[in-house]
């Protein structure tokens, strides 16, 4: 909340956007414990849909969507992250929504949905570093899966 109070584009801390959703908060809500508490709930509430959305995308039925999204709603350390305002209560969140959106062009074959991928890490850069070896997995992992799938032109 103290950095909230002092924007910068980084603190020793970390990146600037919990600070700016806690400065957001309490210009909008004052100082409470609902306050502190809804973005995180919001934002858990976004990663529990998110997972449905990926086990569906993955080709699970409703039932392995419930499934899913309940294993998310009862995992202790979610529970525990989304009830305080952290740089930790937003990640799972940006990481979910980075690999659906992957998932999503990969199925759908949508290119120009990466910038809104790259958007989304950017975002997530500035919530928490640790989101770039999220992003280097990723590409590491969809390197060879591109080249795999993407069609060959032969001279002949």
């Amino acid at each position: 909340m103290a950095a909230g109070e002092h924007l910068d584009w980084g603190f020793a801390e970390g990146p600037p956007l919990t600070p700016a959703i806690a400065n957001f908060s309490r210009w909008m809500l004052g100082d409470s414990l609902f306050a502190i508490r809804l973005f995180p709930a919001i934002a858990a509430a976004c990663t529990v849909i998110l997972t449905g959305l990926i086990a569906r995308d993955l080709g699970g039925g409703r039932f392995a969507q419930v499934i899913a999204a309940i294993a998310v709603i009862l995992a202790p350390g979610y529970l525990f992250l989304q009830t305080v305002l952290t740089m930790n209560a937003f990640e799972p969140l940006l990481w979910a929504l980075c690999g659906y959106l992957t998932i999503y062009i990969l199925k759908t074959e949508r290119i120009s949905l990466w910038s809104i991928a790259g958007v989304v890490a950017g975002i997530g850069l500035m919530n928490k570093f640790s989101i770039f070896f999220f992003i280097v997995s990723l590409v590491l992992t969809l390197d060879p899966l591109l080249q795999y799938h993407l069609p060959t032109s032969h001279p002949l």
